[in-house]
């Protein structure tokens, strides 16, 4: 019985709505919907927010104190530090810093000038997330935690011998690439034979060793790029390149990267962008293209050049959209830079911009080169002395930073967070 009045009320419900809706039960005709007027919203849709553009900071050194400063010239600010001698971003929101000589001070410093004294030296690496610091001290490689307590102490080959110095490089290869991509490992050369060993951090023990092999950069946590059959010469090396699993410990050629081959890994590791030989031009310059290590597929970009005005190229010169989609790179003739890009497949080359420069770097999201230029005074350029300049990367909104009339030098983009 309970179930039957529920029946029953349902279709009364029913028939009372369709009386109200069509008074004999019929489909009733929808009435038009008014359209918005000019300036009103209709009630169901919700207008989609601009985002706010990314603040873009530099970091330099002037008067040996750090300076913070925005691409657009805004909020200018010190961090009361004195005697500076060198400083680097650890993070978006930490630098660290060296201060005074004999022996220098080397210091964590956040972006309100709190400043935390580091136990150990400068001159090492620290890992990707900033989390943990590896530095050569004598025949020994120590990795230390963030607040300075010691993890392990590790026997490699010294600095002459190609041991993990960070900043090493030959023709812009970066041999000194000791973190993995995720901070879980680290490659160092045995101080006993000169193999190569790839240390596992989680076990704090050695995962692989490869005899008569050189790191020259991580392509994800379980593949490098080595290079074999290693001869020194002055200025470079001579090297065959191979691209090495360390899972199952075989390894493929890489020709197209041999011998000191500078090149330039997208973001998501996937392709790299390298120095193809002499640029078909009068000045010098290399040729550049792209290589894609899942097919092997060597594209070029058609008509472009990159230099660094002589024979070594600074990686700075060469940075990929955050996407991945293009390239930005710079060439450098008698002083003078143009920026170029193109996309990631080689297509669509296109020149920027132009800059009374031999040194520029991209911000991170590679909408400024930041670089350093005679100074203007009254329309003047000063001989002899620099300023810090800033402009869009197609060479417009040129500004100057920083006046480095007493003293000044070495500047770094705030990373992404």
């Amino acid at each position: 019985m309970h179930r039957l009045a529920t029946l029953i009320a349902l279709a009364l419900s029913a028939l009372l709505l369709a009386i109200a809706c069509g008074g004999d039960g019929s489909t009733p005709t929808p009435s038009p919907t008014p359209s918005p007027s000019v300036g009103q919203l209709s009630p169901t849709s919700e207008p989609t927010p601009t985002p706010e553009p990314a603040v873009e900071t530099l970091a330099f050194i002037r008067d040996g104190d750090v300076w913070l400063i925005n691409a657009d010239g805004s909020d200018e600010r010190r961090l009361n530090l004195s005697d500076v001698q060198s400083l680097s971003w650890v993070s978006s929101d930490e630098l660290a810093v060296v201060t005074g000589a004999e022996p220098p001070d080397h210091l964590l410093v956040d972006l309100e000038g709190n400043v935390r004294e580091l136990p150990f030296s400068a001159g090492g690496s620290w890992s990707p997330n900033g989390n943990r610091y590896l530095v050569p001290v004598d025949q020994q490689t120590i990795l230390f935690n963030r607040d300075g307590t010691e993890v392990f102490r590790l026997q490699v080959g010294t600095s002459s011998s190609s041991g993990p110095v960070a900043l090493s490089t030959v023709l812009g290869v970066p041999h000194g690439a000791i973190w993995s991509p995720d901070g879980g490992k680290i490659a160092y050369r045995d101080a006993s034979d000169g193999s190569l060993v790839i240390f596992d951090l989680s076990t704090g023990m050695p995962a692989n060793t490869f005899p008569k092999l050189r790191l020259l950069d991580w392509l994800s946590d379980e593949s490098i790029v080595v290079a074999s059959n290693y001869t020194p010469r002055n200025f470079d090396a001579l090297y065959e390149a191979r691209l090495l699993d360390l899972v199952s410990g075989q390894s493929v050629r890489v020709p197209v990267l041999d011998n000191s081959a500078v090149f330039w890994l997208s973001p998501n590791r996937e392709k790299a962008v390298f120095t193809a030989g002499r640029a078909g031009r009068p000045e010098f310059g290399h040729a550049i293209s792209i290589l894609d290590f899942a097919t092997g597929e060597v594209t070029p970009i058609e008509g472009a050049a990159i230099s660094g005005g002589t024979h070594r190229i600074p990686s700075s010169f060469l940075a990929f959209s955050p996407n991945g989609t293009r390239i930005y790179f710079a060439d450098d003739i008698r002083n003078q830079v143009t920026v170029y890009s193109a996309g990631i497949e080689g297509q669509d080359l296109v020149s920027l911009g132009m800059f009374p420069t031999n040194s520029v770097r991209f911000s991170p999201d590679v909408q400024h080169v930041a670089y350093p230029s005679p100074l203007i005074r009254d329309g003047i350029a000063e001989d002899g002395t620099l300023a810090l300049w800033v402009a869009d990367v197609d060479g417009s909104g040129v500004r100057e930073l920083a006046d480095w009339s007493s003293s000044g030098s070495n500047f770094a983009w705030q990373p992404l967070p």
